[in-house]
């Protein structure tokens, strides 16, 4: 017995949302190693057979494959390396699940049911003790959470049901209670959708009032724990009836918010059609796509629209293809064994919810997604495995632990680069980052920190010769690896703006503001502050103009996570009072300065400009 619990625990290693739903390195890591675990112990199957039809099997090979090799194109390599380690790892767990025999599979189904019900008490302790108004659990997002509770809260209460197996009343009543309290509305949307359609079949209809008497239940549950942290621990809740009224009468703006991200998933394709940006790197082109400042996404909260976007029409094609092969095989699934009907019930709601939101950036969610559809697949016609085709998972697993392994080295360094920065120790700090991105798989970001490293010391310590060109040449080296992004273009603008190369340090600037004119008002405040050096003070107060239309109260309270921000719009608006001042428009100045002061107290030019009403702040 103890094999088969070894097996399936490998598995459900992978499904463990923990450290910000597995994307930590180290979360993916551990991850890969369950994995291996789980392969080594089922590599003496007699006959193993096949884990998916030859449709399938091509068809997950062609989806690597391109994904793989649009690393080529990629604007940016690396998020195309995590791209290729998430596929990787749902990949070998639905071949993993589909060898397990029934016993391991039964174990593999009560596993997720009790891992999601830890999960959920662990959202219960965040949101009856944490400041977030919905329930998140390791997530730190409500969406996906709801997301990864609903498929355990669907087989704990068919077993509760069907089996009156009172021991699955607890998670149930705990999953159900979780989901309802993350108030996620396109969550709710797919399990509806789910069990009405699951309705059509006789064995669901005839339990169709306990199933909705567990929904009431629960969602009474969940509005009584809304109120408890509302009126006896004082914290602002989302009731779960709350964001479903504001949808019901119009006042929701998560519709509208999703179509601006299918726009501009659209608007990216248009651009690269065939071959697209290169798997994993949506967020990296979107702001030059975004409609509105509070519309930035890192992702296009639609999988298929997103691979059209990451991955050209070719690449969009093949999952499609994929998706209903396995939809195809998850039906016979079905037809042999009924009982499969709830997990594919479950796979459903989850694949569903990948049309509507974020959970392909989580790796448990994917593999989630992976193992549900892999206990409930059943291929046209199964196969002895041959002796090449053995090593495919082998190969596989390579693969992931090459990636895992070196983001995860990478990522250490990183992470004592922040700690040195922290503490002000910035030459340790850029020592840091240098071996961050001195391996095999790396974040360009981590060129672009040891040259903000090399910036500030060239400001603070006053010199600039040794430390400018380290400045320069490590923000030129973030710029060839990764093209697109731009704050790699704002660091050699300012580097070049002390060096007092202001004509260089514009067209990096213009460049920076191109690739991204949306969520950085420090990419308008910088180059208007050089063109005012450079006495175009028209040209200054036309992007002073333009980036405080782009963020007005509402907008800065949308992104309030942001602390950078109120500093950088008070600066702004000094600049734009001091030109006003200087065109005896004194009303319209006041009320600049009431308003910078109202969101930096501390901004030492806008209260010279208040204090005196005279020049303001030129740049320097």
């Amino acid at each position: 017995m103890m094999k088969p619990l070894v097996i399936v625990a490998g598995i459900l290693i992978t499904l463990i949302p923990w450290m910000g739903g597995g994307r930590d390195p180290l979360a993916v890591l551990i991850s890969v190693f369950g994995l291996l675990i789980t392969a080594f112990l089922l590599r003496d199957i007699p006959k193993p057979q096949l884990a998916a039809g030859l449709t399938v099997r091509w068809l997950t090979f062609l989806w690597l494959a391109w994904g793989a090799a649009s690393i080529i194109w990629s604007v940016n390599r690396f998020q195309s390396e995590i791209w290729l380690l998430y596929a990787v790892i749902a990949v070998l767990v639905f071949a993993l699940t589909t060898r397990l025999d029934a016993t391991e599979k039964e174990l593999l189904r009560l596993g997720y049911i009790w891992v999601a019900t830890v999960v959920a008490a662990y959202g219960f302790y965040l949101y009856f003790t944490g400041d977030y108004d919905r329930l998140t659990s390791s997530y730190y997002w409500a969406n996906p959470a709801a997301a990864y509770l609903a498929p355990a809260a669907l087989l704990a209460g068919w077993r509760w049901i069907t089996n009156r197996g009172w021991l699955y009343a607890i998670p149930t009543v705990l999953l159900g209670t979780a989901f309802w309290l993350t108030s996620s509305r396109a969550a709710a949307l797919a399990v509806l959708i789910v069990v009405v359609a699951a309705c059509a079949f006789g064995s669901v209809r005839r339990r169709a009032l306990p199933i909705v008497a567990i929904a009431v239940i629960t969602f009474g549950l969940g509005m009584g724990g809304a109120a408890l942290r509302t009126h006896f621990l004082h914290h602002a809740a989302v009731s779960p009836s709350s964001r479903f009224s504001a949808a019901a009468q119009g006042e929701s703006t998560s519709a509208s918010d999703r179509i601006n991200y299918l726009k501009s998933t659209i608007s990216i394709w248009e651009a690269h059609p065939l071959l697209g940006t290169g798997a994993g790197t949506f967020s990296t082109v979107h702001p030059q796509y975004q409609r509105r400042v509070i519309s930035a996404s890192s992702d296009a909260h639609n999988i298929v629209a997103q691979a059209l976007a990451e991955q050209g029409l070719v690449g969009a094609l093949i999952l499609i293809y994929l998706l209903l092969s396995l939809v195809l095989g998850v039906g016979r699934g079905i037809a042999r064994q009924p009982a499969n009907a709830v997990v594919a019930a479950g796979a459903a709601v989850l694949l569903l919810h990948f049309g509507v939101d974020i959970d392909d950036r989580y790796p448990a969610s994917i593999a989630l997604l992976a193992m549900l559809i892999g206990l409930s697949y059943q291929p046209g016609r199964s196969r002895a495995l041959r002796n090449h085709q053995r090593l495919a998972v082998p190969t596989l697993l390579l693969v992931a632990l090459a990636i895992s392994v070196s983001a995860y080295r990478s990522n250490i360094f990183y992470q004592h680069g922040l700690i040195d920065d922290s503490n002000f120790q910035y030459p340790l700090a850029a020592t840091a980052y240098a071996s961050a991105h001195s391996g095999l798989v790396y974040d360009p970001d981590t060129w672009t920190a040891e040259g903000i490293d090399y910036y500030t010391l060239a400001t603070l310590a006053g010199d600039t010769k040794r430390y400018l060109p380290l400045a320069r040449d490590r923000a030129q080296a973030a710029i060839a690896r990764d093209p697109k992004d731009a704050q790699h273009y704002f660091l050699l603008g300012r580097a070049y703006r002390i060096g007092n190369n202001l004509s260089a340090a514009m067209t990096a600037y213009r460049q920076a503001l191109a690739l991204d004119p949306w969520n950085h008002p420090d990419y308008y405040l910088d180059p208007a502050q050089v063109l005012l050096q450079q006495g175009n003070t028209t040209a200054a107060q036309q992007l002073v103009t333009r980036a405080l239309a782009l963020y007005p109260d509402s907008v800065i309270a949308n992104r309030n996570a942001d602390a950078g921000i109120k500093p950088t719009i008070a600066e702004l608006l000094a600049l734009q009072a001091a030109d006003r001042l200087q065109h005896g428009n004194t009303a319209a100045a006041t009320i600049d300065l009431d308003r910078a002061l109202k969101l930096d107290p501390s901004n030492q030019d806008v209260k010279q400009l208040k204090a005196h009403g005279l020049s303001g702040p030129t740049g320097g």
